[in-house]
């Protein structure tokens, strides 16, 4: 069963992704060095700040133990092989690491 806060939680990581998603659209059109109208941050700047926001939310589900960090290593690490196997660019041997 979810509670009304672990609802509430994953309504705002929804939030938080498509918030990456509109900042990865800003950084192909404009370069991560532009910056947003209003704001002194780049395109860079921002993507570190949406992502550490859902990194804080999926750690606050993780604490609820809503998310098992077990699954999630696992799926990682299932997803850096999908990675190796797939991607058109091959990676420095350091940023996929083999497991």
């Amino acid at each position: 069963m979810i509670t009304s806060y672990n609802e509430e939680l994953l309504t705002i990581l929804g939030e938080e992704c498509a918030e990456v998603i509109q900042v990865l659209a800003k950084i192909e059109r404009f370069g991560l060095d532009s910056c947003y109208p209003g704001t002194d941050k780049n395109n860079m700047q921002l993507l570190h700040q949406e992502l550490a926001d859902i990194l804080a939310i999926v750690d606050l589900l993780k604490v609820e133990e809503f998310l098992d960090d077990h699954k999630l290593q696992n799926g990682k690490i299932y997803k850096r092989a999908k990675l190796r196997q797939f991607m058109k660019f091959k990676p420095k041997p350091l940023i996929i690491p083999e497991y």
